[in-house]
């Protein structure tokens, strides 16, 4: 018994090692000149700060409002830039009309990060209206 609580806790401690060793953090800051719609809520215009841990292929996001107000925490994956140069530092929303929806995060150094689609703007998508992207640059911190 003694024997297997070692090995047990071996075990737990290098899984705990790599996971804390392969994190990356990251802080940005926008201002959002509109209301805008995540997977969590809407929330209102204004500064945000991006506080993000990144394990893996996964990322845990916090957007924080200005003076602390209007937090969300929000899940992300691995986006994948297309374009011809590297994304600049920005945030990326789809407007149907007067609704925006937070869709990624680019850091301005390749990476980029993808929000998932939430519930409304699937709705929206299926409708008339068309699709319009806006981007935000990212403040110096």
């Amino acid at each position: 018994m003694k024997r297997g609580g070692l090995v047990a806790i071996a075990v737990l401690t290098f899984v705990m090692a790599t996971c804390a060793f392969g994190q990356v953090s990251l802080m940005l800051k926008a201002n959002v000149p509109f209301d805008f719609t995540t997977t969590a809520a809407t929330l209102p215009a204004g500064e945000y700060t991006l506080d993000s841990r990144i394990a893996g292929s996964y990322t845990t996001i916090l957007l924080q409002g200005d003076r602390g107000r209007s937090g969300v925490f929000l899940l992300t994956n691995v986006a994948q830039w297309k374009g011809p140069e590297e994304p600049k530092a920005e945030l990326v929303f789809h407007r149907y009309g007067d609704r925006y929806f937070l869709v990624e995060l680019w850091t301005g150094d390749g990476a980029g990060r993808q929000f998932p689609m939430s519930k409304e703007e699937r709705e929206l998508a299926r409708g008339p209206s068309q699709m319009q992207v806006a981007a935000i640059p990212m403040l110096a911190r």
